[in-house]
C-alpha cells in the first residue's frame, strides 16, 4: 500500500518500479531455495527489510509492506508486516503549512523572493535572477491524525478540546503559533433570537418561492425602494422606535415554524423547496453542486476536484452510526420529516428547489450538538444567500432534534471555527448568543466579550483576561508556563509519565492491547510518539482512543 507525503507530490507513484523491486528482492532472498519451516521467519524478515530499504529511495510516499510465505494450499503460513516509521512526522503527527485563509500574507517571513531557474532560493546581489515570485509561507501549524472508526461521543469530546475533522482526518489548530488562530464556536439554539437582518433574509427566501420577489428584477427593487422609504416616514411606536413591518419572534418554537414554512408544500407557491436528510453517501449531482462551488466560490482548479477527493472530503467519515435513545413516539413525532434519523452519526441534508439540488450541508450528529463540517451551493443560487439562511436552518434542526424530537443533550450548534481576522469568518458571531472556547482552560465565553480581546490580540487566553479572581504574580506565573507549553491545550509531553502511558490502548497484528506490551524504553522515537498522542488527547481521550500501529 502507498500513501502520498503531504509535501512533494511531483513524482508519480510508479507501481511497475514498486512490483520490479519486489521480485528481485524475492529472487535474492529465497530464490530456488526449498521450503523449510526453520528458514522461514529469517525469510521473512530479510524480505521486508530489504524491501522497506529500497523502497524508502522515494520519499514522497509511504510504505507497508507484508509478506506472507505458505508451504502450499491449505497449510499453516508465516506473515509479517512493516512500515516505514518516522517519529517526527507520522502517527500523530504535527503539520506545518500555508494557511488557508489568510495564505500566508499576514506571516512575517512573507515577502518578495527573486529565484533563479535551477538555483535555490538564495541568491548574491550580482547573480542574474528570473522574474520574482511570492514565495508560500508556512504558517498555519496543528496536530492530526486519521481516524479509522470514532464514536459520536469520543469525537464530541474531541470538538470540546478544539479538534474538527476533515474526512476522516482530525486535527487540532496551534492557535499561539498559526497566522490565523481558529476557536471553537458555539450556540445554544434554544436561546437563539434572529435578528431583523435575519428574519428579513429568510422572508425573502420565502417570496422567492412564492413567486413575489425574482432576483434581479428592477421594477421589485424600485418598490422595495419605495416601500423602505415609506416605512422611514411611518411614526414611531412609544419608545421612539419604528414598528417592524415582520412581527419579532418571541419565542424558539416561532422560529422553526418559521423556517419550516419555506418546506410546506404550499399549491400556490411558484416554486417547491425542500430538505431532504441522508446518511453521508456520493451522487453524481452532489458531485457537480461541489465542483461548481469550489471552481467559482474558491477558485479551485478543476483538475484538483476529482470524485476521489469529494469522497475523501464530503463523504467519508470515521463516525460510527449510534442508536439514539428517545421514547417519544407521539403523533407529532411521526410526522415529523425527521422523525427516522434516530441515530448519531454523519449526516448531508440536501436541499432541492423542485427537483434540482441546489446545496447540501454536511453535518455530525452528535450527543450534544449538531456540528457543521462543511457547506456547499449552486453559485446560480447565491442570491438567495444560502451560506447564511444554511446556518438559520441548522440552528433550527437542532431545536427540532432537541425539543420535538427530544434528543437528551442536544441543544449546540457547533459552527466550526471563528477566526477573528477573517472577514469569511466572522460572521459566525452574528448568530447569538454564541460561545468561544479558551484554548488553554477550556472554558466557554460570550463571544461579544471575546471579540474586543481578539480585535487587539488575535491570539489571547480569554479566561485569564475575563476573570479578576487571580492576582498579577498568578497571571505572570501563567505567562511563563504558557510561553514554554508545546500548545495552547496541550499537556507537555515530556512530563507524561509511564504510569500514564500504561494506560493507553494500542491496535497491533490485529489485537487491542496495552501499550505496556511494547518496550518503550528501547525505542525513544516510539517513547516520543506515546508522550506526543497522551499530551495531545489530555487524560480522559488518550485513555479511550485507541492508538493503531500499523
Amino acid at each position: 500500500m502507498a500513501v502520498q507525503a503531504q509535501e512533494n507530490l511531483n513524482d508519480k507513484f510508479n507501481s511497475e518500479q514498486v512490483v520490479s523491486i519486489l521480485k528481485e528482492i524475492s529472487e535474492q532472498v529465497i530464490g530456488d531455495e526449498p521450503y523449510h519451516h526453520t528458514k522461514v521467519a529469517d525469510w521473512n524478515a530479510a524480505l521486508i527489510s530489504k524491501c522497506l530499504e529500497r523502497l524508502k529511495a522515494n520519499e514522497n510516499y509511504k510504505y507497508i509492506v507484508t509478506s506472507v510465505i505458505i508451504q502450499k494450499r491449505g497449510a499453516g503460513f508465516f506473515a509479517g508486516h512493516q512500515a516505514l516509521w518516522d517519529g517526527e512526522h507520522d502517527g500523530m503527527w504535527y503539520s506545518v503549512s500555508s494557511c488557508g485563509y489568510c495564505h500566508g500574507s499576514k506571516a512575517k517571513q512573507t515577502c518578495d523572493i527573486a529565484v533563479q531557474e535551477g538555483s535555490d532560493d538564495s541568491l548574491s546581489a550580482d547573480e542574474s535572477v528570473a522574474q520574482p515570485r511570492r514565495k508560500k509561507v508556512k504558517t498555519s501549524k496543528s496536530y492530526g491524525m486519521v481516524a479509522h472508526v470514532a464514536s459520536c461521543q469520543d469525537y464530541q469530546d474531541l470538538i470540546d478540546r478544539g479538534w474538527r475533522r476533515s474526512g476522516t482526518y482530525m486535527y487540532k489548530p496551534n492557535l499561539k503559533e498559526s497566522c490565523c488562530p481558529q476557536y471553537t464556536i458555539r450556540l445554544e439554539a434554544g436561546k437563539f433570537k434572529p435578528s431583523k437582518s435575519q428574519r428579513k433574509l429568510v422572508h425573502k427566501f420565502i417570496r422567492y418561492l412564492e413567486g413575489s420577489w425574482e432576483p434581479h428584477n428592477e421594477k421589485m427593487e424600485i418598490d422595495e425602494a419605495q416601500s423602505a422609504e415609506q416605512s422611514q416616514k411611518r411614526p414611531a411606536n412609544k419608545k421612539g422606535k419604528q414598528k417592524d413591518t415582520k412581527a419579532e419572534i418571541k419565542t424558539g418554537d416561532e422560529f422553526v415554524d418559521l423556517m419550516l414554512t419555506a418546506e410546506q408544500e404550499n399549491p400556490a407557491h411558484k416554486r417547491r423547496f425542500r430538505t431532504v436528510f441522508e446518511p453521508s453517501s456520493f451522487s453524481k449531482a452532489k458531485y457537480e453542486v461541489y465542483k461548481k462551488y469550489q471552481i467559482s466560490v474558491h477558485h479551485d482548479p478543476p483538475s484538483k476536484l476529482s470524485e476521489r477527493s469529494f469522497r475523501r472530503f464530503l463523504v467519508d467519515s470515521p463516525l460510527k452510526s449510534t442508536a439514539v435513545k428517545t421514547n417519544v413516539r407521539g403523533a407529532k413525532f411521526l410526522s415529523h420529516p425527521n422523525h427516522n434519523i434516530g441515530h448519531y452519526g454523519s449526516y448531508h441534508q440536501c436541499y432541492y428547489l423542485d427537483d434540482t439540488l441546489i446545496a447540501v450541508a454536511i453535518l455530525d450528529i452528535l450527543p450534544s450538538c449538531v456540528s457543521s463540517v462543511y457547506f456547499m451551493y449552486d453559485p446560480d443560487y447565491s442570491f438567495l444567500s444560502l451560506g447564511k439562511y444554511s446556518a438559520l436552518r441548522e440552528i433550527a434542526l437542532v431545536r427540532e432534534l432537541g425539543d420535538l424530537l427530544h434528543y437528551t443533550g442536544l441543544q449546540w450548534y457547533y459552527m466550526g471555527f471563528y477566526i477573528q481576522s477573517c472577514d469569511k469568518m466572522r460572521y459566525k458571531a452574528e448568530y447569538r448568543p454564541s460561545e468561544i472556547k479558551d484554548p488553554y482552560d477550556h472554558e466557554w465565553w460570550d463571544v461579544e466579550q471575546c471579540i474586543p480581546l481578539l480585535q487587539r490580540s488575535e491570539f489571547t487566553p480569554l479566561s485569564r483576561h475575563l476573570t479578576q479572581k487571580q492576582s498579577d504574580a498568578e497571571n505572570e506565573r501563567e505567562e511563563r508556563e504558557e510561553d514554554t507549553a508545546p500548545m495552547p491545550g496541550m499537556l507537555h509531553p515530556e512530563k507524561v509519565t509511564m504510569q500514564q502511558l500504561q494506560q493507553v490502548k494500542i491496535y497491533i497484528q490485529k489485537m487491542v492491547v496495552p501499550l505496556a506490551v511494547l518496550d518503550l524504553d528501547s525505542s525513544p522515537e516510539l517513547m516520543e510518539e506515546a508522550r506526543t498522542f497522551y499530551a495531545v488527547l489530555g487524560d480522559n481521550l488518550a485513555k479511550r482512543v485507541i492508538w493503531a500501529l500499523m
